[in-house]
């Protein structure tokens, strides 16, 4: 979680996620939390755009690795942490909810601390993605006992806003389009293949608009 590589592609992400929060909370306290920040990445950035932000991780080492880039960042539970902001406008949840045990729990305590027309951000493996299709069992998504729950845009949506949240917006990220190729290489694809011409249509465009993107974003907004 760690290498430059890792940082570098996060970064990108979590910067795509901020000027989205900023377009969509036009006039409100910059105020959020990150619930399972990991290394912080994503409210560093969020702090470099004048948000104000609190981290929860359980993690010890990267709350320690937190606590040394001047991040507020504790693990206590959400509505305990949610006690240091006046009014909570964005909470975001990255690659939390799938490994979460009681979700309708989580949810609520969400819903306990963010104001009336907040944004709540999620993001989680792709049920439906065409790599984790092929590559079945030997997807990092079927991780074993550390991936409890798994979702689509479906499933996700209908659990979200059962809960009183209104979709805002949602896509799938990272195409995944190399490992896709490496699997059917070991058919031949010489250019003849028919295989190889269908490969070829498989474009980053074709798979986010079919939502086969390893990774779904989506955005919600808390009914008033």
């Amino acid at each position: 979680m760690q290498n430059s590589e890792e940082y570098r592609m996060n970064r990108l992400q979590y910067a795509y996620v901020v000027e989205f929060l900023n377009n969509n909370l036009p006039g409100k306290e910059k105020c959020l939390m990150d619930i399972g920040c990991g290394t912080g990445t994503f409210i560093e950035l969020a702090n470099e755009n004048g948000w104000n932000t609190h981290g929860i991780e359980f993690n010890k080492t990267m709350i320690r690795h937190i606590t040394e880039k001047n991040i507020s960042v504790s693990n206590e539970p959400i509505t305990e942490a949610a006690r240091r902001f006046k009014e909570l406008n964005a909470v975001t949840a990255f690659y939390v909810l799938e490994h979460i045990k009681d979700m309708r729990s989580f949810i609520s305590d969400i819903s306990k601390v963010l104001a009336p027309e907040g944004i709540l951000m999620i993001s989680v493996p792709n049920i439906d993605a065409l790599v984790h299709r092929l590559y079945m069992s030997e997807s990092s998504t079927f991780a074993g006992y550390t991936h409890l729950n798994f979702f689509n845009i479906e499933t996700l949506n209908n659990f979200i806003c059962g809960n009183n949240y209104t979709l805002i917006g949602a896509e799938t990220l990272i195409t995944q389009l190399n490992n896709i190729k490496k699997y059917f290489s070991k058919f031949g694809l010489n250019e003849n293949s028919g295989l190889k011409n269908l490969l070829d249509l498989l474009t980053s465009e074709f798979i986010h608009t079919n939502f086969l993107g390893s990774n779904l974003l989506a955005a919600y907004r808390k009914n008033g």
